[in-house]
């Protein structure tokens, strides 16, 4: 198995356990829960799961509204192709 392969795996199961550990998520501030849906969206993808990456990216649409995340998911989700960038957007933006 390749190592670029096994780290994301890796990272997307730890982001898991983060999430469904996760008992307040609704109420934490849009950085860290847009970094949260982004980092499981961003780590399925290249997994090469569409679906469940969809699933995140749309999460991130609909429960941050009006936030840099939920346009940086709706660009991915209009064209996946482009690799929009949809994490490090709370502080590494202007």
């Amino acid at each position: 198995m390749c190592s670029a392969r096994r780290f994301f795996e890796t990272a997307v199961g730890d982001f898991e356990k983060v999430l469904a550990l996760q008992p307040y998520l609704e109420s934490l501030p849009p950085h860290p829960k847009g970094e949260l849906l982004a980092a499981l969206a961003e780590g399925w993808s290249r997994l090469g799961e569409l679906q469940k990456s969809q699933l995140y990216l749309t999460r991130m649409v609909v429960e941050l509204p009006n936030t840099p995340y939920s346009a940086a998911a709706t660009a991915r989700l209009e064209n996946p192709a482009a690799g929009a960038s949809i994490t490090c957007l709370g502080c590494h933006t202007k």
